[in-house]
Parts: structure tokens; C-alpha cells; sequence
């Protein structure tokens, strides 16, 4: 097993052979990228599972197009994308950390070892028949919670073995604006760095299109299909822009509203305003006229809205609601 391409040969020959009962292969490995398909029986979990049959490192951009291109085999969608490699690069893992379909295999031949990123997305059926094929082929297999659990000890007990730990995860932001002028990308920055140090994981062009390779309709398409969050940072340029569909706030406006309108989504757009007028109307695109906006016009009270916003994004209100108590008992006088 000195290649993704001959770890993944055995693997499905070991699920055939040994987990039938609980995948169903689609077809054996037969050398082409999403060549292995993998549905778990009792469920709707379809996993495609490739091998990047290469020396240099697979970054974000291969990723993404490689999921892209091999979205069906043999007729079937694959839900779970799992790519089997030698070398990925940081953007990479950074976006397998955040996503909630797909996981990397870091293969190691010469430790004869197996590293899994982002273990979580994966089936736990499959994840056991995994663990298991790393027991029968003397493969060491560490994998990921918070951070990275060694798996040590592995006897074949698979259920035990296989079982994932539930794992905070930090939720991804996607951060939309408009560049209206140097001090406004400073505070658009300041407000990016101030996230990240809270525990979110922010995507904003400054720092991250070069992961893209510098492709910026790439780059929002999928920051804003994959983020939990997505904070529109509104001015009354974001405005002009939005609603003029210009630009790249035109672009995001555009792929924004294919979400919004969806009920199930609605809830990760989170407009801020940022006007020179406190509570300008105008700096509000005209899909989010009717959306609470949380005010960072003041700068004296930034602090307070960062908290507000943080509040939104972990879920946590200042006041809780009150556990429901019992129903009062009433006394009755006699007429």
C-alpha cells in the first residue's frame, strides 16, 4: 500500500469481501478518479472515495473541481466526497475542517500510517470498515476530533473503535462588502481579525482568494454555498451595488438571493450596517429592507454589536427564556 491508488484497490476489495453486509460497493477501484462509490445500506449516505494519483500537493482549487466533475458515477450523486492523497495543502484541510461533506486521507508509506481529516463526515459503517482494514493491514490510523486523536490499540473491536466523538466545531463565516475606501477595508479587516480571534472561521478576499487561486466568482460561490454564516457588511455603496447588480457585491447579491428566499437558509445572512448616517435606511440592499440589521454605524459602541453579532452566530441570547413552569392553581369563591 505504497500509493492512494493501491490503498484504495484494497480497501475495496476489503469491504467486499468483509462489509458487505452493511455497503454496498458500486463497483471496484479500476483506476480513475471517483472510481469507488460506496452507499451505506439503511441510510442515504452515498460516499465517492478518490485517490490524486500525483507527487505535488492537492490544494483547495483541485478539490473542488474534482467534486464538481465527479458528482454522479455509475448514475448515482455521492452526498460525501473523500480524497485518499500523499500531500494536501493547508487551504486544503482548512476547508475539509469547516465542510460537512467532505473528509481527507493523508497517506504516509513510509510511517505505513493513515491520518483522517475531518473523520466526523464520515459514515460510521463506513468509518469502522476503515479502522478495520487499517487493523488487518498493519496500517496505523489517527484521526481527528477537535484536534487530531491518535488510534491507538485498534484490535478489531470495530464498534468500539468506531465510534466519533461529538466535537464542537467552529463555525465558517463568509464575509460580503464592498471596498468603499481604504479606512472602510481597514474596519472591514479589523472586524474579520476580531471573528477569527473569537473562534470563527472568517473567509474574506484579503486573506483568502489567493486559495482560490485567485478566482473570485469561485471564491464567492462557494464561500457563500459552504459558510454557515454569511455577514453582509451594507453601506449605501454595498446598496448601489447590490441592487444595481454590479461588481462583485453584484455577484454575491446574485447568488445570495438563491438562498435567501429559501426559508431552511434565510437564518445565515446577517446584514450590519456601516453608514455615516446612524440608521440609514440606504445602506440596506432592497432584499434586506425588511431584515434586522445590527448597527455598527457608532464606533463608541463597537464593542457591544461585535458581542451581539458574536451572540447571533453561537447561538447564544444575552436573556434566556425561562423554563416553562407549572400552570397556577386558582382558587374559586362560591356565587
Amino acid at each position: 500500500m505504497n500509493s492512494p491508488e493501491n490503498l484504495l484497490k484494497a480497501f475495496a476489495d476489503f469491504v467486499q469481501r468483509r462489509h458487505a453486509a452493511a455497503l454496498h460497493r458500486y463497483a471496484g477501484y479500476t483506476g480513475l478518479a471517483g472510481s469507488l462509490l460506496i452507499k451505506v445500506k439503511d441510510s442515504d449516505s452515498r460516499v465517492a472515495i478518490r485517490p490524486w494519483l500525483r507527487n505535488r500537493p492537492v490544494g483547495l482549487v483541485d478539490i473542488l473541481r474534482s467534486d464538481k466533475r465527479y458528482r454522479t458515477f455509475r448514475g448515482q450523486e455521492a452526498n460525501i466526497h473523500v480524497h485518499i492523497g500523499t500531500h494536501f495543502r493547508d487551504n486544503a484541510i482548512r476547508y475539509a475542517r469547516r465542510s460537512d461533506t467532505s473528509s481527507l486521507i493523508v497517506l504516509d508509506p513510509k510511517q505505513r500510517a493513515i491520518g483522517i481529516i475531518q473523520s466526523g463526515n464520515i459514515p460510521k459503517p463506513l468509518l469502522d470498515a476503515l479502522l478495520a482494514f487499517c487493523s488487518e493491514g498493519g496500517l496505523k490510523a489517527t484521526y481527528d476530533f477537535t484536534g487530531t486523536l491518535v488510534h491507538k490499540g485498534f484490535k478489531g473491536e470495530v464498534a468500539q473503535a468506531g465510534r466519533v466523538a461529538a466535537r464542537g466545531r467552529n463555525p465558517s463565516l463568509f464575509l460580503s462588502h464592498s471596498w468603499d475606501s481604504d479606512a472602510h477595508r481597514r474596519w472591514v479587516l479589523k472586524l474579520a481579525a476580531d471573528l477569527i480571534r473569537n473562534g470563527v472561521h472568517v473567509l474574506v478576499d484579503e486573506w483568502d482568494l489567493r486559495d482560490y487561486n485567485d478566482d473570485l466568482h469561485l471564491f464567492m460561490e462557494t464561500g457563500i454555498r459552504e459558510s454557515d454564516f454569511v455577514v453582509l457588511v451594507c453601506t449605501r455603496e454595498y446598496a448601489r451595488r447590490a441592487n444595481d447588480r454590479k461588481g462583485g457585491v453584484g455577484v454575491e447579491s446574485t447568488i445570495i438571493t438563491g438562498e435567501f428566499y429559501d426559508p431552511t437558509k434565510a437564518s445565515k445572512f446577517v446584514p450590519i450596517t456601516r453608514s455615516a448616517t446612524r440608521g440609514s435606511a440606504n445602506c440596506l440592499p432592497s432584499y434586506l429592507k425588511s431584515r434586522y440589521a445590527i448597527d455598527f454605524t457608532q464606533d463608541s459602541a463597537y464593542q457591544v454589536k461585535l458581542e451581539e453579532l458574536l451572540r447571533r452566530i453561537f447561538g447564544q441570547p444575552r436573556y434566556r427564556r425561562p423554563e416553562l413552569g407549572p400552570i397556577p392553581q386558582f382558587g374559586s369563591e362560591a356565587v
